[in-house]
């Protein structure tokens, strides 16, 4: 007989720690249902934050273009200035010649710009201290070569758009060899508004002549 009671009240012990476990169990689940979720609504706050950001980031880009768009818009761009355009052609004649002969830079200028041609400068590289300039037609100033500048033949002619005009620079050589001579046209006394071809370019001509005893 003791033996079985104290079978049975062991069993009994048993018995309630089962009853006890299940019924905290139920009450921790019923916790857990009930307690808000804390780590959803936090990730939904990152979330939010996140979201601001970029609202606010792209508010920030929108500002910076509206401002960039408001500088261009102030913008006042520089008019491109009209440059002269022509057709040049140039010819030697003679290029083969004798000491005093006289020899003629011939050159032809059609005015394929927007605007008319007031004056020809026509810089000159060559050896004109071995030639003496004998005129040009229609009548020009020579400008002899400084130390750090060209010689300048200076047309007063004035070529309309459209209009052809030939100029003739003539000189007689003083000495012998081959002599090797390179202009550029330019428009205004100045000489600094190139006359350019039709790609753009600035005009240049060159060539070559003998001269012998």
């Amino acid at each position: 007989m003791k033996q079985n009671r104290t079978w049975l009240v062991g069993g009994g012990g048993i018995g309630l720690c089962v009853l006890a476990c299940c019924a905290v169990g139920v009450i921790n689940g019923i916790g857990e249902a009930l307690r808000p979720p804390a780590e959803k609504t936090a990730t939904a706050v990152v979330r939010l934050s996140t979201s601001t950001a970029i609202a606010g980031q792209a508010q920030e880009r929108t500002g910076n273009a509206n401002a960039t768009a408001t500088v261009r818009a102030g913008f006042t761009a520089t008019p491109t200035p009209v440059r002269p355009f022509a057709a040049v052609t140039g010819q030697f004649v003679p290029r083969n010649l004798r000491v005093g002969q006289r020899l003629e830079f011939r050159f032809s200028l059609t005015n394929n710009g927007a605007e008319p041609i007031n004056v020809v400068r026509i810089s000159a590289s060559g050896p004109f201290d071995k030639y003496t300039v004998i005129g040009c037609v229609p009548v020009c100033a020579f400008d002899k070569a400084g130390f750090i500048s060209n010689n300048f033949f200076t047309v007063d002619t004035g070529i309309a758009v459209g209009e052809t005009k030939q100029i003739t620079v003539a000189a007689s050589p003083n000495e012998p060899g081959n002599h090797d001579f390179s202009f550029r046209f330019y428009q205004g006394r100045e000489g600094a508004n190139a006359i350019r071809d039709e790609k753009g370019e600035p005009v240049s001509l060159g060539g070559a002549v003998a001269v012998t005893r």
